[in-house]
């Protein structure tokens, strides 16, 4: 095999690129102009290649999650519908699989029409209720949310026993309320959820309303799983987790890993609403009389967990660093310490 040493072909020139016969096979060219800085390489089928700037590890990660997501959904059902504008959306047939990949497609999802599986993949939520009901699957992957309160409390309005959620970000400035919310509906039990995952959830908005994600029935063993996530809230507005059991479930499991969160960053009227959790019942929630022998089974596993920077291994009731709360159980409208009533875990 004949041996050469390679050399970096070098240019400080605006959009100049190298030509193919300036480069050997896997010889690298750099310009360096500024704001304009790439890199170039000549492949085996004497092709100069470029690489821009501007990706970075989570960008590329972000986008490689969007690519996989839309090719599982594609290839494994029939009948899907790859919808980019309102009509697609507006036109869709029901029970069908369908995917959203803009803000048109997203902000037409105003309808109550059911689908097997919706899988949103990019775009943003801009304003108004966004309705996403599925008899199988409803997955989230790569949304922003930014604009205000729309017509009622929740943003994306869920109803469908399996979610997930991921690279979603809540844009800075949004006063959107109650962000995900799931199901109310206790005479629907294929909207109960069993299934709920969210990942890589950015929240840097201390303007924001209320909590992020809500959810009120649960399936008897339902597993709620949220992890490498950071939050910058303002105490007196927002948790992340609202939890209510109108369906007054069993066993079911939450899991926290790698979650980050800080109300440092906002005035602070009452501390005691800090929190990643909130327990509140409502409705045909029995803790709402006092009953407490439903969520009595559940566990709350918070591992890697770290509030302003510092890890958290107790619940730190009272204080900024506070994991989990009642509120208005057994109807008596006070802040409320359940750490002795579901099982906590944390590693």
């Amino acid at each position: 095999m004949a041996k050469f040493r390679y050399h970096h072909i070098k240019s400080s020139v605006e959009g100049k690129a190298p030509t193919a016969e300036q480069l050997k096979v896997a010889e690298i060219a750099v310009n360096d102009f500024a704001g304009g800085e790439k890199l170039f390489i000549k492949n085996n089928k004497n092709e100069v290649v470029d690489f821009p700037r501007g990706y970075s590890k989570n960008d590329i990660n972000v986008l490689i999650s969007q690519l996989l997501t839309r090719i599982e959904n594609l290839e494994e059902m029939d009948g899907v519908t790859v919808a980019d504008d309102a009509t697609t959306v507006q036109t869709a047939l029901p029970g069908s699989n369908i995917v959203l990949t803009s803000t048109e497609a997203v902000q037409a999802l105003t309808a109550n029409t059911e689908f097997n599986t919706i899988t949103i993949v990019g775009g943003n939520a801009n304003n108004g209720d966004i309705k996403t009901i599925a008899s199988d699957k409803v997955t989230i992957d790569g949304l922003t949310i930014n604009g205000g309160k729309g017509a009622s409390n929740g943003r994306i309005q869920i109803s469908s026993n399996t979610v997930d959620i991921k690279n979603v970000k809540i844009k800075t400035g949004s006063t959107a309320y109650n962000v995900f919310e799931s199901s109310q509906n206790t005479t629907m039990p294929e909207y109960f959820t069993k299934e709920y995952n969210v990942s890589n959830l950015a929240v840097d908005n201390t303007l924001l309303n209320h909590n992020i994600l809500n959810i009120y029935t649960l399936d008897n063993d339902a597993v709620i799983n949220i992890k490498d996530s950071y939050l910058n809230l303002d105490v007196d507005k927002s948790n992340l987790l609202r939890l209510a059991n109108y369906t007054n479930a069993t066993g079911v499991t939450v899991n926290f890993e790698n979650v980050e969160w800080t109300y440092e960053n906002a005035p602070a009227s009452d501390w005691s609403w800090a929190g990643l959790v909130i327990y509140q019942p409502a409705s045909s929630d029995v803790a709402l009389g006092g009953n407490m022998s439903k969520i009595a089974t559940w566990t709350f596993n918070f591992k890697n967990c770290k509030y302003n920077g510092e890890k958290v291994n107790s619940v730190n009731y009272g204080e900024h660093s506070q994991v989990i709360y009642g509120y208005d159980i057994n109807r008596t409208g006070n802040v409320s310490d359940i750490s002795s009533i579901v099982r906590i875990n944390f590693e």
